[in-house]
């Protein structure tokens, strides 16, 4: 799925010889500004050990300063790096927050990207009618606002949900929309994962080559922009091409690559997907101890993550396991655990509601002022 979050400041920061500890306790704005923007710089190459407690100590400081702006700020900052290690309960917290700050700040697009945001984690969690209307939502504000950037980010997002109810025609749409935009734009992070997702329609169709080339080609272009994550999203699915090629040594390289990576930057939600897929080739290769081993720690990872579909696909997984060992209890209980989890997604009917909203093609199309001028 194609996801993007909107953070805001990018910027060149100084370091201090002042100590972290000294601002954090400080109550003047100056002071806080230089933590939040020290934050910021550790966010800027992915370091979130050093970058989410210092927004984290920067917050209480802008609410007692009475900053509504900044203190959505550090909201959308904490849900963005909680998104990346892929604990979406935490992120969804902290977003919605983040647009009830911008709100009382009046900062209109500060909620038009946290709307986006929460959209994204809805989505993560399944509930696409609840992220389709957040779009919309979003996409309404950005008529005002009139930003390309984000504009080419809601509609990559749109595509992504055509493609997960598998309207091939519709998600492709929207992903050469986005393209363009991104392309025009030199955005390469926005046209690797456009390129990503492109190739994942082809793998789903069965045009294996096609989708070959495609996820290299991403690869490439995020590899040379060191774009860490979109780098990991491409290896899972090269992981996943390979396995439905049945070719179980290749994809067992690139999950055993994007789980490496993963463990890098501290991304959980690939540590807990690539552990899993690392487990369903093990139960192929009918080394059932070593797919529970790998299952098992996939599935407490998603567990702390709160993510239903990556817990489903854990207990799938652990269910055939068992289930080839003839432990006929906990194959049972992992059954269960499945069709639990298969009902709490309910993706047939989710999909269904997708196809009878209102947010349909044409009102896609009209509710997106650049998309609309260039049709």
């Amino acid at each position: 799925m194609y996801l993007l979050l909107f953070c805001f400041f990018p910027v060149e920061v100084k370091l201090h010889a002042q100590t972290t500890q000294t601002i954090a306790t400080s109550p003047n704005p100056s002071t806080v500004d230089s933590l939040f923007k020290l934050a910021e710089k550790y966010d800027s190459v992915g370091d979130s050990k050093r970058a989410l407690p210092l927004f984290e100590s920067s917050l209480p400081i802008y609410q007692k300063l009475g900053k509504q702006r900044e203190v959505g700020h550090c909201f959308n900052y904490i849900g963005a790096n909680y998104y990346r290690q892929g604990n979406l309960s935490k992120a969804l917290s902290y977003f919605e927050k983040g647009v009830a700050a911008y709100k009382k700040a009046g900062y209109k697009k500060g909620v038009a990207a946290l709307l986006n945001n929460v959209g994204v984690i809805y989505y993560s969690m399944g509930n696409y009618p609840q992220a389709v209307e957040l779009y919309k939502q979003t996409i309404l504000m950005q008529e005002k606002i009139g930003n390309k950037n984000t504009t080419a980010t809601i509609t990559g997002n749109i595509g992504g949900i055509y493609s997960k109810i598998k309207d091939y025609p519709n998600a492709l749409k929207y992903f050469n929309k986005a393209d363009a935009l991104f392309k025009e734009l030199n955005d390469k992070r926005g046209v690797a994962k456009i390129l990503m997702e492109v190739g994942y329609i082809s793998m789903e169709q069965g045009n294996f080559d096609k989708a070959l080339k495609e996820f290299d080609e991403s690869l490439t272009i995020a590899q040379k922009a060191k774009e860490k994550e979109v780098e990991i999203e491409v290896l899972s699915n090269l992981g996943e091409l390979f396995y439905r090629k049945s070719d179980f040594q290749k994809a067992l390289y690139y999950y055993n690559n994007c789980l490496k990576k993963a463990e890098e930057i501290g991304k959980l939600q690939y540590r807990s997907s690539c552990s899993i897929a690392i487990g369903n080739i093990f139960y192929q290769l009918k080394k059932h101890k070593e797919a529970i081993g790998k299952c098992s720690a996939g599935l407490t990872i998603a567990q702390e993550m709160g993510a239903i579909s990556i817990k489903k696909d854990a207990c799938e997984c652990l269910y055939h396991a068992y289930k080839s060992l003839n432990n006929k209890s906990l194959a049972l209980l992992y059954y269960e655990k499945v069709n639990a989890f298969e009902d709490s997604l309910n993706t047939k009917e989710a999909s269904g509601r997708m196809m009878n909203m209102e947010f349909q093609k044409q009102q896609l199309v009209d509710s997106i002022a650049f998309v609309k001028k260039q049709s």
